[in-house]
Protein backbone atom coordinates (compact mmCIF):
# COMPACT_ATOMS: atom_id res chain seq x y z
CA UNK A 1 0.00 0.00 0.00
CA UNK A 2 1.45 3.35 -1.10
CA UNK A 3 0.61 6.19 1.27
CA UNK A 4 0.87 9.90 0.46
CA UNK A 5 1.13 12.53 3.23
CA UNK A 6 -0.14 16.13 3.12
CA UNK A 7 1.58 18.42 5.58
CA UNK A 8 0.55 22.07 5.67
CA UNK A 9 -0.50 21.97 2.00
CA UNK A 10 2.64 20.16 0.71
CA UNK A 11 2.33 16.53 -0.36
CA UNK A 12 4.96 13.79 0.02
CA UNK A 13 5.33 10.13 -0.78
CA UNK A 14 4.57 7.48 -1.51
CA UNK A 15 5.59 5.71 1.73
CA UNK A 16 5.00 2.28 3.23
CA UNK A 17 3.22 1.80 6.57
CA UNK A 18 6.56 0.95 8.27
CA UNK A 19 8.04 4.23 7.02
CA UNK A 20 5.05 6.15 8.38
CA UNK A 21 5.46 4.55 11.84
CA UNK A 22 9.21 5.31 11.82
CA UNK A 23 8.70 8.97 10.92
CA UNK A 24 5.98 9.30 13.58
CA UNK A 25 8.36 7.93 16.23
CA UNK A 26 11.12 10.35 15.08
CA UNK A 27 8.73 13.29 15.19
CA UNK A 28 8.99 13.97 11.46
CA UNK A 29 5.26 13.36 10.98
CA UNK A 30 2.41 14.26 13.34
CA UNK A 31 -0.59 11.96 14.01
CA UNK A 32 -2.78 14.85 12.83
CA UNK A 33 -1.09 15.18 9.42
CA UNK A 34 -3.32 14.12 6.52
CA UNK A 35 -2.79 10.89 4.55
CA UNK A 36 -4.28 9.25 1.44
CA UNK A 37 -3.90 5.89 -0.31
CA UNK A 38 -5.76 4.18 -3.11
CA UNK A 39 -9.21 3.13 -1.94
CA UNK A 40 -9.81 6.17 0.30
CA UNK A 41 -12.41 8.69 -0.82
CA UNK A 42 -10.68 11.60 0.91
CA UNK A 43 -7.68 12.61 3.00
CA UNK A 44 -7.74 11.36 6.60
CA UNK A 45 -5.53 11.83 9.65
CA UNK A 46 -2.48 9.54 9.78
CA UNK A 47 -3.61 8.23 13.16
CA UNK A 48 -6.74 6.70 11.58
CA UNK A 49 -4.84 4.54 9.07
CA UNK A 50 -4.84 0.80 9.68
CA UNK A 51 -1.47 -0.36 10.99
CA UNK A 52 -0.32 3.07 12.20
CA UNK A 53 1.25 3.05 15.65
CA UNK A 54 0.81 6.45 17.25
CA UNK A 55 3.72 7.18 19.62
CA UNK A 56 3.00 7.74 23.31
CA UNK A 57 3.80 11.43 23.02
CA UNK A 58 1.02 11.70 20.45
CA UNK A 59 -1.64 10.30 22.81
CA UNK A 60 -0.63 11.36 26.30
CA UNK A 61 -2.53 14.14 27.98
CA UNK A 62 -1.72 15.51 31.41
CA UNK A 63 -3.91 13.83 34.00
CA UNK A 64 -6.06 15.96 36.22
CA UNK A 65 -6.09 15.21 39.94
CA UNK A 66 -8.64 16.19 42.49
CA UNK A 67 -7.34 18.63 45.12
CA UNK A 68 -6.31 16.97 48.34
CA UNK A 69 -7.45 18.55 51.59
CA UNK A 70 -5.09 18.70 54.59
CA UNK A 71 -6.33 19.74 58.03
CA UNK A 72 -3.88 21.55 60.32
CA UNK A 73 -4.58 21.97 64.05
CA UNK A 74 -3.72 25.55 65.05
CA UNK A 75 -4.10 25.10 68.81
CA UNK A 76 -5.69 23.05 71.62
CA UNK A 77 -8.71 25.35 71.89
CA UNK A 78 -9.14 26.34 68.28
CA UNK A 79 -8.93 24.28 65.16
CA UNK A 80 -8.61 25.92 61.80
CA UNK A 81 -8.99 23.92 58.62
CA UNK A 82 -6.71 25.03 55.83
CA UNK A 83 -7.22 23.49 52.39
CA UNK A 84 -4.01 23.01 50.47
CA UNK A 85 -4.64 22.23 46.85
CA UNK A 86 -2.37 19.66 45.38
CA UNK A 87 -3.86 20.76 42.06
CA UNK A 88 -1.25 23.56 41.97
CA UNK A 89 1.41 20.93 41.45
CA UNK A 90 -0.67 19.25 38.75
CA UNK A 91 -1.08 22.57 36.93
CA UNK A 92 2.68 23.17 36.91
CA UNK A 93 3.27 19.67 35.52
CA UNK A 94 0.72 20.27 32.76
CA UNK A 95 2.45 23.50 31.69
CA UNK A 96 5.85 21.77 31.52
CA UNK A 97 4.38 18.87 29.49
CA UNK A 98 2.74 21.26 27.00
CA UNK A 99 6.01 23.16 26.49
CA UNK A 100 7.95 19.94 25.80
CA UNK A 101 5.25 18.73 23.36
CA UNK A 102 5.39 22.00 21.38
CA UNK A 103 9.20 21.79 21.13
CA UNK A 104 8.95 18.22 19.77
CA UNK A 105 6.43 19.26 17.08
CA UNK A 106 8.50 22.29 16.04
CA UNK A 107 11.58 20.10 15.76
CA UNK A 108 9.93 18.09 12.97
CA UNK A 109 8.68 21.08 10.96
CA UNK A 110 11.63 22.98 9.48
CA UNK A 111 11.70 23.79 5.78
CA UNK A 112 9.53 21.08 4.22
CA UNK A 113 9.22 22.73 0.83
CA UNK A 114 12.46 21.16 -0.41
CA UNK A 115 13.78 17.78 0.70
CA UNK A 116 17.11 16.10 -0.05
CA UNK A 117 17.08 12.61 -1.50
CA UNK A 118 19.01 11.44 1.59
CA UNK A 119 16.66 10.68 4.55
CA UNK A 120 17.10 13.14 7.39
CA UNK A 121 16.22 12.77 11.04
CA UNK A 122 14.91 16.31 11.47
CA UNK A 123 13.36 16.84 8.03
CA UNK A 124 10.62 15.14 6.07
CA UNK A 125 12.30 12.10 4.47
CA UNK A 126 12.58 11.48 0.74
CA UNK A 127 11.18 8.42 -0.98
CA UNK A 128 13.46 5.37 -0.80
CA UNK A 129 14.09 5.19 -4.54
CA UNK A 130 15.58 8.69 -4.50
CA UNK A 131 12.62 10.67 -5.89
CA UNK A 132 12.13 14.05 -4.26
CA UNK A 133 8.60 13.92 -2.79
CA UNK A 134 8.44 17.69 -3.00
CA UNK A 135 8.56 17.35 -6.80
CA UNK A 136 6.24 14.36 -7.05
CA UNK A 137 2.80 14.30 -8.62
CA UNK A 138 0.18 15.78 -6.30
CA UNK A 139 -2.91 13.74 -5.64
CA UNK A 140 -6.49 15.02 -5.63
CA UNK A 141 -8.45 16.05 -2.58
CA UNK A 142 -11.31 13.87 -1.38
CA UNK A 143 -13.77 15.07 -4.03
CA UNK A 144 -11.18 14.74 -6.81
CA UNK A 145 -11.81 18.26 -8.14
CA UNK A 146 -8.68 20.11 -6.99
CA UNK A 147 -7.40 21.42 -10.33
CA UNK A 148 -4.01 22.28 -8.86
CA UNK A 149 -3.47 18.66 -7.92
CA UNK A 150 -4.91 16.94 -11.00
CA UNK A 151 -2.64 15.47 -13.67
CA UNK A 152 -3.44 16.95 -17.10
CA UNK A 153 -3.78 14.46 -19.96
CA UNK A 154 -3.08 16.98 -22.74
CA UNK A 155 -0.17 18.71 -20.99
CA UNK A 156 1.51 15.80 -19.16
CA UNK A 157 0.30 12.36 -20.27
CA UNK A 158 -0.17 12.83 -24.03
CA UNK A 159 3.41 14.11 -24.55
CA UNK A 160 4.76 11.03 -22.74
CA UNK A 161 2.72 8.66 -24.92
CA UNK A 162 3.72 10.53 -28.08
CA UNK A 163 7.45 10.49 -27.30
CA UNK A 164 7.74 7.05 -25.73
CA UNK A 165 4.85 4.80 -26.81
CA UNK A 166 3.17 5.54 -30.15
CA UNK A 167 6.07 4.20 -32.19
CA UNK A 168 4.62 0.75 -31.50
CA UNK A 169 1.09 1.80 -30.60
CA UNK A 170 -0.44 3.85 -33.39
CA UNK A 171 2.26 5.64 -35.38
CA UNK A 172 1.59 3.16 -38.20
CA UNK A 173 -2.23 3.06 -38.51
CA UNK A 174 -2.26 -0.37 -40.15
CA UNK A 175 -4.10 -2.71 -37.71
CA UNK A 176 -1.43 -5.41 -37.94
CA UNK A 177 1.25 -2.85 -37.05
CA UNK A 178 -0.37 -1.70 -33.79
CA UNK A 179 1.03 -3.79 -30.93
CA UNK A 180 -1.65 -5.49 -28.87
CA UNK A 181 -4.26 -3.54 -30.87
CA UNK A 182 -3.62 -0.69 -28.44
CA UNK A 183 -3.70 2.66 -30.20
CA UNK A 184 -2.35 5.41 -27.92
CA UNK A 185 -2.59 8.23 -30.45
CA UNK A 186 -6.14 9.30 -29.58
CA UNK A 187 -8.78 9.11 -26.88
CA UNK A 188 -10.85 6.47 -28.67
CA UNK A 189 -7.93 4.06 -28.93
CA UNK A 190 -6.90 4.64 -25.32
CA UNK A 191 -10.42 4.05 -23.99
CA UNK A 192 -10.74 0.79 -25.96
CA UNK A 193 -7.78 -0.53 -23.97
CA UNK A 194 -6.26 -2.84 -26.61
CA UNK A 195 -7.13 -6.43 -27.42
CA UNK A 196 -7.74 -7.36 -23.77
CA UNK A 197 -9.40 -4.03 -22.91
CA UNK A 198 -7.31 -3.77 -19.76
CA UNK A 199 -4.59 -1.30 -20.73
CA UNK A 200 -6.16 1.45 -18.66
CA UNK A 201 -8.67 0.91 -15.85
CA UNK A 202 -9.75 4.32 -14.50
CA UNK A 203 -9.26 4.52 -10.74
CA UNK A 204 -7.34 1.22 -10.68
CA UNK A 205 -3.71 1.86 -11.67
CA UNK A 206 -2.40 -1.38 -10.18
CA UNK A 207 -4.81 -3.35 -12.41
CA UNK A 208 -3.96 -1.36 -15.55
CA UNK A 209 -1.70 -3.20 -18.01
CA UNK A 210 0.09 -0.03 -19.10
CA UNK A 211 1.28 0.60 -15.52
CA UNK A 212 2.47 -2.99 -15.19
CA UNK A 213 4.35 -2.92 -18.51
CA UNK A 214 6.23 0.37 -18.01
CA UNK A 215 7.40 -0.95 -14.62
CA UNK A 216 8.33 -4.44 -15.86
CA UNK A 217 12.14 -4.66 -15.86
CA UNK A 218 12.16 -8.06 -17.59
CA UNK A 219 9.80 -7.12 -20.44
CA UNK A 220 9.61 -3.31 -20.40
CA UNK A 221 7.61 -0.96 -22.57
CA UNK A 222 8.95 0.42 -24.80
CA UNK A 223 11.08 -2.66 -25.63
CA UNK A 224 14.85 -2.32 -25.71
CA UNK A 225 15.91 -0.68 -28.97
CA UNK A 226 12.41 0.62 -29.72
CA UNK A 227 12.60 3.86 -27.78
CA UNK A 228 13.74 5.63 -24.63
CA UNK A 229 12.50 4.07 -21.35
CA UNK A 230 10.14 6.13 -19.24
CA UNK A 231 11.62 8.01 -16.30
CA UNK A 232 10.39 7.38 -12.76
CA UNK A 233 8.61 10.74 -12.84
CA UNK A 234 6.80 9.84 -16.08
CA UNK A 235 5.73 6.46 -14.65
CA UNK A 236 4.44 8.20 -11.52
CA UNK A 237 2.43 10.70 -13.59
CA UNK A 238 0.76 7.95 -15.63
CA UNK A 239 -0.12 6.02 -12.47
CA UNK A 240 -1.51 9.13 -10.76
CA UNK A 241 -3.55 10.07 -13.85
CA UNK A 242 -5.17 6.63 -13.91
CA UNK A 243 -5.76 6.75 -10.12
CA UNK A 244 -7.57 10.06 -10.62
CA UNK A 245 -9.95 8.44 -13.10
CA UNK A 246 -7.95 8.70 -16.38
CA UNK A 247 -9.78 11.89 -17.33
CA UNK A 248 -9.23 13.67 -20.65
CA UNK A 249 -9.02 17.46 -20.93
Amino acid sequence: MEIYVNREGTQYGPFGIDDINTYLQDGNFSPTDLAWHEGLAEWVQISSLEGVQVPEWGNDEPAESEPEAVTIVAGSSKKKKIIIYAGVGVLVSAVIFAAVFILVIQKGDGDSAKVDTTPKKNGVPAKKDGNDPGKGVELPTGNGTNSAAMVSFSKEIQPILKNKCVKCHGEDPAPDKIKGKLNLTDREGIEKGGENKDAIKPGKPDESLIVKRVNDDKDPMPPEGKGTPLTDEEKTKIKAWIAQGAKFD
